[in-house]
């Protein structure tokens, strides 16, 4: 898939349903970023939080013009 109208169609982008995933998935992508500026977790866990981080980030591009891809990650 790599069209904006393959994820989401503009009505769909409007749907209150994606207004509200998006704010929370943004607020949840703000959540984990500062956990990992400001902890002191070790190699492993870091690592855990940072996939997190580029899973949130995946399932919000759908509402970019240009989406992240599985193969780009």
């Amino acid at each position: 898939v790599s069209a904006m109208s393959e994820i989401l169609t503009p009505q769909e982008l409007n749907d209150p349903v994606w207004q509200k995933l998006e704010a929370r998935y943004t607020a949840r992508l703000d959540t984990l970023r500062k956990q990992n500026d400001n902890s002191g977790l070790g190699e492993v866990e870091t690592a855990r939080l940072r996939g997190r981080i580029e899973e949130v980030k995946k399932l919000l591009s759908i509402g970019t013009p240009n989406p992240i891809q599985e193969d780009e990650a």
